[in-house]
C-alpha cells in the first residue's frame, strides 16, 4: 500500500510539472494573458488601417484638389481661348472697315457734293452695320464716327460733332498720335455719354489712316456674362473677366471690386506665364485663385474657388474612410473578444482538470464542443490519461499478484524455519526415537514441495508480467510512432497555411495592378470630359451648322461620365478586396501560429510517451531482477532437498543402529518413512 501511495504521489508531481509547462507555454498571467494578446494582435493592423484611411484621405484630397485645379484651368483656358475668337473677330472687323474703299470714300467727303449718293451710302453703311451687330452676338454697338460727315452708328447719337472732343480727351490724343494702335478699354466715359452705349465688356477704338475718322465697337458684356456663366463654376466660387483698365465683369452678385484691389491679382498681371493656379488668402479664407490671359490685349479671366469647396468631396472620402475604419475596429475587436473568449473558456477548462489531475484525481475528462485544433489537443489528452490510467491498473494488478506471491513466499519460509527447527529437535532428540526422526523429516518434506510448487508459481507470474510490460513499451512505441505522424502532418499543415498567404499576397499585387488600369481609364474619361467641352465650344461656334455636333458633344460627355462613375465605383469594389486579402492574410497567420503552438503540443506529448518508456524499461530492470531471485530461490531449493536425502541416509544409518540398540517400535517407524522416501 505504501508503495502504491508513493507511486500515485509521483504521477500527481508529473502531471503538476506538465501542468506548469503548459502555464508558462500560454503565458496565462493577469497581465500578459492569451486574449490580451489575441486582442492586440488585431488592434495592431488596425492601427495601419487607420494609417491607411489616414494616408487614403490625404491623398485623395491632394488627387482631387489637382484635378480639379487642372479640370477648371482647361476650363476656363477654353473660356479664354473662346473670348479671344470673339476679340479677334471684332479687331479683324475694324480692319475690314478701316480698308473697306467705300466706306473710306464715304468719310472722306467725296460722295458729299451727290446728296443721292451720299444718302445711298449713308444707308449702305448704316445697313451693313446693323446687320453685323445683329448677327454677332459678341457685338452689342458699331459706330464709325467723323465730323466731315455724319457718323454712322447701330444706336442713336446725341450730337453729330463728336469727334473733336474725343481728341480733347487723354484717350482721344493717345489714339490721335498713334493712328495705326488698335485701343482696348474696359470704359470710356466721354464716348459713352455721345454714343449712349455703356453696356459692352470692353471697346475697340480704331482710327482710320486715311481720313479723320474712328471705328469703335464693342463687345456686348451680356454675351460674356453668359459665358462665364456657362462655365458652372461652384456657387460658392467667382469668376469674372477684367480688362486691361481694371474694369471687372463679374458673373456673381457681387459688390465693389473683387480681384483688381489684390496683391494676387498684380502678381498675375506682371507674370510672364499666360494661365497659373495658386492658393491665396482672400477675406481671411483660403481660396484657389486661376487667370488666363486673353491673347495680348491686357484682358484676362480671372476665377477664385473656396478651398473648403474642393475638398467637398474628399469630406465624403472622409467620412466613408472613418465609417469603414470604424466598422472594422468593432468587427476585429468584436471577433478577437469571441475568439479569445473560446480559447479562454476551453483553456481554463483544461487547467482546471489538469488541476485535479495534478492532485491525483486521474478520472477528469476533458471534453469540447469545438471543431478546430482544440478538439485534436483534448482527445490526445484524453487518449494521454487513458493510457495512463490502463499503465496504473495493469501495474496495480501485476503489483497485487507480487504481493501476494510475496506473502505465499514469507509463509513458506516461516513453515521452513518451523520445520528445520523441528528437525534440529528431531535430531537432538534421535536418542528419543528414530520414528519421531522420520516424522518430522516426512513432514520437511511436504513443506519444501509446497514451497517449489509456490516458486514455480512465482517464476511464471513473473514471466507474465515480464510479457505484459514488453506489450506495454510496443504500445507506448506504437504511440509515439502516431505522434510523431501527427507532427508530420501539422507540420505540413503549415506549408499549405504558408502556401495559401503566397497566395493571397499574389492576388492583392493583382488587385493594385488593377486600380493601376482603372487609374488610366479614370484619366481617359477625364480627358474626354475636355474633349465634350471643347466640341461643345467649336459647336457654340459654329452656330445652326454645329447643333449636331453639339449633341454627338453632349452624348460623349455623358458616357465620359458614365464611364467615370464606372471606374470609381471599379475603384471602390478593387479596395475592399485589398482590405479584405489583408484580412485573411492576418486570419491565415494566425492559423499558422496557432499550428506552430500544435507542434509544440505535439512534442510534449511525444516527450510524455518517452518517459513512459523509460519507466516501463525501469520496470522491465525491476522484473528482471525478481526473475533472478527466483532462479536463486530454485537453487536453493535443490539444494534444501539434497540436506533432506542426506538426512533421510543419515536416518537408514540410525535404523542400523536402532536393530541393535533401539526398541522394535522405533525400527519399524524409521522402516516405514526410509521406505516413503525411497
Amino acid at each position: 500500500m505504501l508503495k502504491n501511495f508513493e507511486r500515485h504521489e509521483k504521477t500527481g508531481l508529473y502531471i503538476k510539472d506538465r501542468f506548469e509547462l503548459l502555464r508558462r507555454f500560454t503565458g496565462i498571467n493577469h497581465f500578459t494573458s492569451l486574449r490580451s494578446k489575441l486582442i492586440l494582435s488585431f488592434m495592431i493592423p488596425i492601427v495601419f488601417i487607420i494609417l491607411l484611411g489616414i494616408v487614403t484621405y490625404e491623398k485623395a484630397a491632394e488627387d482631387i484638389c489637382s484635378s480639379y485645379e487642372h479640370a477648371t484651368m482647361q476650363t476656363i483656358k477654353m473660356t479664354s481661348k473662346y473670348l479671344q475668337l470673339g476679340i479677334n473677330s471684332i479687331d479683324d472687323l475694324s480692319t475690314q472697315y478701316i480698308n473697306d474703299d467705300n466706306i473710306k470714300y464715304y468719310f472722306m467727303g467725296l460722295s458729299s457734293s451727290n446728296v443721292m449718293e451720299y444718302k445711298k451710302q449713308t444707308k449702305t453703311i448704316e445697313n451693313s452695320i446693323k446687320a453685323k451687330v445683329t448677327t454677332d452676338d459678341f457685338i452689342s454697338n458699331i459706330a464709325i464716327i467723323s465730323d466731315r460727315v455724319k457718323s454712322i452708328t447701330s444706336n442713336t447719337l446725341s450730337d453729330d460733332n463728336i469727334l473733336k472732343g474725343f481728341y480733347d480727351t487723354e484717350e482721344g490724343r493717345s489714339i490721335k498720335d498713334n493712328p495705326s494702335k488698335v485701343t482696348w478699354v474696359g470704359s470710356e466715359k466721354f464716348l459713352d455719354d455721345k454714343l449712349g452705349a455703356d453696356k459692352y465688356s470692353i471697346r475697340l477704338i480704331r482710327k482710320f489712316i486715311d481720313t479723320d475718322a474712328l471705328v469703335v465697337i464693342d463687345l456686348d458684356s451680356s454675351t460674356v456674362l453668359n459665358i462665364l456663366k456657362n462655365i458652372e463654376l461652384d456657387k460658392t466660387g467667382i469668376i469674372g473677366m477684367i480688362t486691361s483698365d481694371g474694369k471687372e465683369i463679374i458673373s456673381a452678385k457681387e459688390e465693389g471690386t473683387i480681384f483688381t484691389n489684390h496683391e494676387f491679382y498684380q502678381k498675375a498681371v506682371t507674370s510672364v506665364d499666360k494661365e497659373k493656379a495658386f492658393y491665396v488668402k482672400y477675406l481671411g479664407k483660403s481660396y484657389l485663385f486661376l487667370y488666363s490671359k486673353i491673347g495680348d490685349s491686357g484682358e484676362m479671366i480671372c476665377a477664385l474657388v473656396p478651398k473648403s469647396t474642393i475638398l467637398s468631396q474628399a469630406d465624403n472620402i472622409k467620412l466613408i474612410t472613418f465609417v469603414i475604419v470604424f466598422t472594422a475596429c468593432v468587427i476585429a475587436i468584436t471577433i478577437a473578444a469571441f475568439i479569445s473568449n473560446g480559447i479562454d473558456k476551453i483553456i481554463k477548462n483544461m487547467i482546471n482538470k489538469l488541476k485535479k489531475a495534478a492532485g491525483g484525481d486521474l478520472r477528469v475528462d476533458f471534453t469540447t464542443k469545438r471543431k478546430d485544433e482544440f478538439s485534436i489537443l483534448t482527445n490526445e489528452i484524453n487518449n494521454t490519461f487513458g493510457n495512463m490510467k490502463k499503465l496504473i491498473t495493469q501495474v496495480k494488478d501485476l503489483s497485487k499478484d507480487v504481493s501476494d506471491a510475496s506473502i505465499n513466499v514469507s509463509q513458506t519460509s516461516d513453515e521452513f524455519l518451523q520445520t528445520t527447527e523441528n528437525i534440529s529437535n528431531a535430531m537432538n532428540e534421535i536418542e528419543q526415537g528414530v520414528m519421531q526422526q522420520a516424522k518430522d523429516a516426512e513432514e520437511c518434506l511436504m513443506h519444501m514441495d509446497h514451497l517449489s510448487k509456490m516458486i514455480v508459481q512465482m517464476g511464471e507470474n513473473t514471466s507474465e508480467i515480464g510479457k505484459i510490460a514488453d506489450g506495454t513499451k510496443k504500445n507506448i512505441q506504437d504511440g509515439t510512432a502516431v505522434t510523431k505522424e501527427l507532427t508530420e502532418q501539422t507540420k505540413a499543415t503549415v506549408d499549405i497555411t504558408t502556401d495559401i498567404i503566397k497566395g493571397i499576397e499574389d492576388l492583392d499585387k493583382k488587385s493594385r495592378e488593377i486600380n493601376s488600369i482603372v487609374n488610366v481609364i479614370s484619366e481617359i474619361s477625364n480627358q474626354t470630359n475636355l474633349l465634350a467641352l471643347n466640341a461643345t465650344i467649336e459647336a457654340a461656334r459654329a452656330g445652326e451648322v454645329g447643333k449636331g455636333f453639339a449633341v454627338v458633344a453632349d452624348e460623349i460627355k455623358k458616357l465620359a461620365d458614365q464611364t467615370g462613375n464606372s471606374v470609381r465605383n471599379i475603384k471602390n469594389i478593387v479596395e475592399t478586396i485589398q482590405k479584405d486579402t489583408k484580412d485573411v492574410v492576418n486570419i491565415a497567420k494566425k492559423a499558422e501560429r496557432v499550428m506552430v503552438m500544435q507542434d509544440k503540443a505535439v512534442i510534449n506529448t511525444s516527450n510524455s510517451y518517452l518517459k513512459i518508456n523509460e519507466s516501463v524499461d525501469y520496470l522491465t530492470l525491476l522484473l528482471k531482477t525478481v526473475i533472478e531471485n527466483v532462479d536463486n530461490m530454485e537453487e536453493a531449493r535443490v539444494s534444501t532437498l539434497g540436506a533432506i536425502e542426506n538426512t533421510v541416509i543419515c536416518c537408514k544409518y540410525h535404523r542400523a543402529f536402532a536393530y541393535n540398540h533401539i526398541t522394535p517400535g522405533l525400527c519399524l517407524a524409521f522402516k516405514i518413512h526410509t521406505t516413503h522416501f525411497n
